[in-house]
């Protein structure tokens, strides 16, 4: 599998890994070097991969000598998304606890994804889908899998071609 990157407009950058038959396996649009989106922000290179670090924003790949950011999830760091959680009317009654005004697609990313590959219905599932990138959803399945029931967890590894999450890891208490 390879990886082809091609330049669009204003700086970003389009994403897609293509298998040995030269089809399309995925594809992000609108991903942004660490440097564009730091100057946008109008923060610091460093802060930025805080944001990376903490999980505010979703890392598409490392090309080029620099780390591609998906930049549907900058709008939030620039103070130019609604406070408001902007989930499906129908998805806010998963999540009556939290009224759904506290959520952030996010930064609550750990609550949301595993209530709505669990409980959600075709709009929620495609709302989900289109909020979070492919691989971060295999990179979520792979280590936080293990929140998913077993019957959940073997359909979504299997629909996003990953293998089946195992039990969860604890440190040694040594």
């Amino acid at each position: 599998m390879k990886s082809v990157l091609e330049e669009e407009p204003g700086g970003a950058w389009t994403v897609r890994r293509v298998d040995g038959a030269g089809r399309p396996v995925w594809e992000v649009r609108g991903a942004l070097p660490v440097s564009v989106l730091s100057r946008r922000l109008g923060k610091s290179r460093r802060q930025v991969y805080r944001y990376l670090r903490d999980g505010d924003l979703v890392p598409v790949g490392k090309f080029l000598g620099e780390w591609l950011v998906d930049a549907r999830g900058a709008e939030h760091l620039a103070g130019r998304c609604r406070a408001n959680v902007p989930l499906p009317r129908s998805a806010r009654l998963l999540f009556p606890e939290y009224g759904g005004a506290n959520l952030h697609p996010l930064r609550d990313a750990i609550l949301i994804v595993p209530r709505l590959m669990e409980q959600g219905d075709r709009e929620e599932i495609r709302w989900m889908l289109r909020r979070y990138s492919l691989p971060w959803l295999k990179t979520w399945i792979a280590g936080e899998g293990w929140r998913l029931s077993p019957r959940a967890a073997r359909f979504w590894s299997w629909w996003l071609g990953t293998p089946p999450p195992g039990p969860r890891h604890l440190p040694d208490a040594t």
